[in-house]
């Protein structure tokens, strides 16, 4: 897949679907592997949008103004976990309807952590933080958003770390 740096990017991408979305909001993700070998995960708490006590990569919707989706996402995994990371690939894009009927277009990127210890930032959102092999991750809970970014994950990559198998997309 090609990568999907900003909001032009990504109107061009859905510009090829045979059924382009027309109204949506814009969501970023990340699938972030430690040094070693290991997938960040948070766990949803109470106050966030949907799936609660669910597991997922780390990231959010795009603010308002925001056109280059990987500085909106760097910019939620500060928020939240408080970690730099490099942006290597995008894995997939998903349109997917959410809470209230809500579409969203929801980008998927695998990245590294760069640098910092992963925290809880935003304890009303996140109830906890796990390391997970591939392998030890469980579907049953996952959010319904991150099963379908892990079974792209595993079509692509199997259980290997992505970086072992690929080289950054930019």
């Amino acid at each position: 897949m090609q990568f999907i740096q900003t909001v032009s990017d990504l109107n061009q991408y859905l510009s090829t679907l045979p059924r382009p979305p027309v109204e949506y909001k814009i969501a970023m993700g990340a699938l972030i592997f430690t040094s070693d070998d290991k997938v960040i995960l948070i766990e949803r708490g109470e106050g966030a949008r949907d799936a609660t006590g669910k597991r997922e990569g780390v990231g959010g919707g795009l603010e308002e103004g925001e056109t280059d989706l990987i500085a909106a996402l760097r910019r939620e995994i500060d928020e939240e976990i408080g970690v730099k990371v490099e942006i290597d690939a995008t894995l997939i894009v998903k349109v997917m309807t959410g809470e209230h009927n809500q579409l969203w277009v929801v980008v998927d990127y695998l990245a590294r952590l760069s640098s910092g210890t992963p925290h809880i930032h935003e304890p009303a959102k996140i109830r906890n933080i796990y390391f997970s092999r591939l392998s030890e991750i469980e579907e049953n809970l996952l959010s319904e958003y991150q099963k379908v970014t892990m079974k792209a994950y595993r079509k692509k990559y199997g259980e290997v770390p992505f970086y072992k198998i690929a080289t950054p997309q930019h």
